[in-house]
């Protein structure tokens, strides 16, 4: 796979309750979200400053992106939304 780019453009959504970033693939922009939830139950994200929490587990979260691209998982939007299941994945091939 092509080298991802990850521009420090996140930014919170309240009304959503996620924080959005980008990846750019072969300069194509891939628009990501991660939602305030998964942030709270793997990176101790308060609903009142999530941006902490993304920067706590920015590798983690660009990582789950990656290993999304690679299987292909995006929307025809161009969108990704890393859950719970990604986090988890990640976390499990750290361990292993």
């Amino acid at each position: 796979m092509s080298k991802v780019i990850f521009p420090p453009l996140e930014e919170e959504d309240d009304s959503e309750e996620v924080v959005h970033f980008e990846a750019i693939v072969n300069g194509v922009t891939i628009h990501c979200s991660v939602s305030y939830g998964v942030l709270s139950e793997f990176f101790d994200a308060d609903y009142c400053d999530p941006l902490f929490a993304f920067m706590t587990g920015r590798s983690k979260i660009e990582e789950a992106v990656c290993k999304k691209l690679k299987n292909m998982n995006i929307d025809s939007d161009n969108t990704i939304l890393i859950n719970r299941d990604d986090i988890q994945a990640i976390n499990a091939d750290i361990e292993s």
